[in-house]
């Protein structure tokens, strides 16, 4: 949501200029880092967080996770760019819903259907040889995991998760609970065009009807996906920032963007809230990032930080997708959680370098063919 689910494709302008090969490079490091959160955070809940025993859910985490945290970087970037391409599309007259679609269920589809197959793999293999193991029951502790694999494992639950229905009328699938924020994207993906066709639009009658479909999407996505919304709003509403110009303002910028964000990780970590307030003070910060990223256009970035940058970008979708029914996987395997010393650190090490290879097998295997999937999806839509 990834998203960014959630990770979409980077469009080559803000508004009508062209970004900067350093601005292009700043994005793509926030997209890998965000997901590297999330697979870091994961990985040490699953390995380590758990080692107490105590109960823990969702109602009674104690702040925002690294995880949580690295996904409203998602929404923020997601919302820039994509909100960004619609506004464009609409503004230059060649807005088409069916291109649109296409092109947003493509990119989903492409690595989202793998992935789901194979979590149904590594779920049964995992059942059927550590199906005993507090990891898979989501038992006392587990705050990635929360309920028994099995019991999710269904197909209503794939088919479910498949057209974007996760959390509205049926769980995430198996122990792939990160799938949560891929039905909050591609509905965010329906909710912004029927809302900027209702701004844009001339005609009361066609207004009207899209009133009506906003809300009746309303209705059906419901509050929390809704104040997901309005956090992906907020990469949209960077657009609107003037830019600044002088080198000190540029300077500026960066270090109170810098300031601010790590103030709103530390504050939404720390301290126990609601979470929508949570997540707005979070949403902001990154926003203040993406704005100053943006601003970066004097002077190249280094080849290698931007080499560095694509990389990770790159893959960021298939990782965020596909590691953590094998990173599940591995920890019952490891019979983790473990207590934290020298050769369990250096072990979580390796799991994590081992996810990180499993994530390009799946990006080169399915994601990197994304644009020859849907050169053919136009001979036939």
């Amino acid at each position: 949501m990834i998203s960014s689910a959630t990770t979409p494709e980077r469009p080559q302008l803000r508004r009508d200029e062209k970004l900067s090969a350093s601005a292009s490079a700043h994005l793509d490091m926030m997209r890998g880092v965000a997901a590297l959160a999330v697979l870091f955070g994961h990985g040490r809940n699953l390995f380590f967080g758990s080692y107490t025993g105590r109960q823990a859910t969702a109602a009674t985490r104690h702040g925002l996770g690294i995880g949580d945290q690295a996904v409203i970087a998602f929404f923020v970037l997601s919302g820039y760019l994509i909100g960004n391409s619609v506004i464009r599309s609409m503004q230059n007259g060649v807005w088409s819903w069916r291109t649109y679609m296409k092109n947003r269920l493509t990119r989903l589809w492409v690595v989202l259907i793998p992935a789901l197959l194979l979590t149904c793999s590594w779920d049964i293999r995992g059942l059927h040889r550590f199906g005993a193991t507090n990891i898979y029951l989501g038992g006392p502790g587990q705050t990635v995991v929360l309920g028994a694999v099995a019991s999710r494992l269904t197909l209503p639950a794939f088919c479910g998760n498949l057209f974007f229905v996760q959390t509205i009328l049926v769980p995430t699938f198996g122990s792939n609970v990160a799938l949560w924020s891929l039905s909050y994207e591609f509905w965010f993906y329906i909710l912004f065009p029927v809302l900027a066709t209702v701004v844009m639009k001339n005609n009361w009658v066609d207004r009207l009807w899209f009133l009506i479909a906003t809300a009746l999407i309303l209705f059906f996505i419901g509050w929390p996906i809704l104040g997901g919304f309005v956090l992906w709003m907020l990469g949209i509403g960077v657009s609107f920032i003037p830019p600044t110009v002088s080198r000190l303002g540029k300077r500026l910028v960066l270090t109170v963007s810098v300031l601010v964000l790590m103030l709103s990780l530390g504050v939404t970590r720390a301290v126990s809230m609601p979470k929508f307030p949570a997540n707005l003070i979070l949403a902001s910060g990154f926003s203040g990032l993406l704005y100053a990223a943006l601003n970066h256009r004097s002077g190249d970035a280094p080849r290698m930080y931007i080499r560095v940058a694509n990389w990770l970008s790159r893959s960021s979708y298939s990782l965020y997708l596909a590691h953590l029914p094998f990173l599940v996987f591995l920890a019952a395997m490891l019979r983790a959680p473990w207590r934290s010393d020298i050769r369990h650190n250096i072990l979580f090490g390796v799991a994590i370098m081992a996810t990180l290879v499993y994530a390009n097998l799946v990006y080169f295997g399915f994601e990197a063919h994304t644009s020859r999937v849907r050169k053919i999806v136009d001979r036939f839509v």
